[in-house]
């Protein structure tokens, strides 16, 4: 009885094998038996998400074990592209399937490459590498809504709508919710609502605001930076016409379109949408929201009261006024990559984005 231990051996082969034995007769062999080396298995990163300004969420699937069973598979990152497992990572546990990964203990500010992996006898695969970006900051309303700010140039902007009922001291803003209602507010009327009155909107998409209820009474202002905390946290303003535009001119657009009226550009909407049709109607030209802004189409209300474009287009106000009754918004459509500048009824209901003073 012998044994024999037959190296180096490529993975995923199929080997034919049999026994010999020689003597002054001649060679005589065994039967003949067949054997396949496992090879790595194969590890899919889907996804990033819930990134906030310390963890991240990574999800991952494995959908081959390779001819053998994964005994380990997660995620791995670094601040440094192509992590390995030599880096951080997480431990999901065994098997094939799908698994998620959250990440902690992350800096604020700080771009991360990350990529899943999963490990059996034959060695270790990685998946496709992914890159985030932890946001600058974090702040709470006073209605409780958390918001993380993400830095674009030199400024820090939110990255989603603001959903708050009240003014940072504490004070109740205006909810209107008929038509009848809002067609009746004055320029000076404080007022808010969410589109349709349907929570969900609000959860999504947040509050449209009356220009008078985004200013909190404050004068109109075409400063940089604005001065106008208005509607927003403590520590955050309303931006103005000139801190949309240093954004604008920050990610390509000229000075001359920045000052323009109308859409102006021809990317700069792109990089600010949020990419796919999850909130967006089809096309989303250009969406590739290389800012982080993640703009979501809230649609506004009219100076009439009524509703329009959830899905389509995103407004926002700034703390600039033109006229005794219109201001100076910002708009983005999904069939164009551009950005409006439009003058608008301060009346009409818009979404806001604010900016960390």
């Amino acid at each position: 009885i012998f044994s024999s231990t037959i190296a180096p051996l490529s993975g995923g082969t199929t080997y034919y094998v049999r026994a010999y034995a020689t003597n002054q007769e001649g060679t005589s062999y065994g039967n003949e038996v067949n054997f396949s080396t496992p090879e790595p298995p194969t590890v899919n990163t889907v996804k990033v998400k819930n990134v906030t300004n310390v963890s991240a969420q990574v999800e991952g699937e494995v959908s081959s074990d390779g001819g053998a069973t994964v005994t380990a598979r997660g995620v791995c990152w670094s601040t440094i592209p192509y992590p390995t497992t030599s880096d951080n990572l997480t431990n999901e546990g065994a098997g094939t399937g799908s698994f998620t990964s959250s990440i902690s203990g992350l800096t604020a500010n700080t771009t991360y490459y990350a990529r899943t992996y999963a490990t059996n006898i034959a060695g270790t695969e990685y998946g496709a590498e992914v890159s985030f970006k932890t946001f600058a900051a974090t702040v709470t309303d006073y209605s409780g809504n958390v918001y993380y700010g993400i830095q674009i140039g030199d400024q820090i902007w939110m990255t989603k709508n603001l959903a708050a009922g009240h003014y940072a001291n504490g004070q109740t803003i205006p909810f209107v919710e008929t038509t009848a209602d809002w067609n009746d507010n004055t320029v000076t009327k404080r007022a808010y609502c969410w589109y349709e009155n349907v929570t969900a909107n609000k959860d999504t998409y947040g509050c449209l605001y009356s220009w008078a209820g985004a200013m909190n009474g404050e004068a109109t202002s075409d400063s940089n930076p604005s001065g106008v905390q208005g509607v927003c946290p403590d520590g955050w303003h309303l931006p103005s016409d000139s801190e949309w535009k240093q954004l604008e001119l920050h990610l390509g657009m000229s000075q001359a379109e920045a000052d323009s009226q109308g859409g102006r550009g021809t990317v700069e909407g792109g990089k600010l949408k949020e990419v796919g049709f999850d909130h967006w109607d089809s096309p989303n030209t250009g969406a590739n929201n290389e800012s982080g802004f993640t703009a979501l189409p809230g649609g506004f209300r009219s100076y009439t009261g009524g509703y329009a474009a959830l899905g389509s287009s995103a407004f926002f106000w700034t703390a600039t006024d033109i006229l005794s009754d219109a201001s100076w918004p910002r708009s983005l459509d999904a069939d164009g990559s551009d950005v409006g500048r439009n003058y608008t009824m301060k009346k009409s209901g818009m979404s806001v984005r604010c900016v960390q003073d």
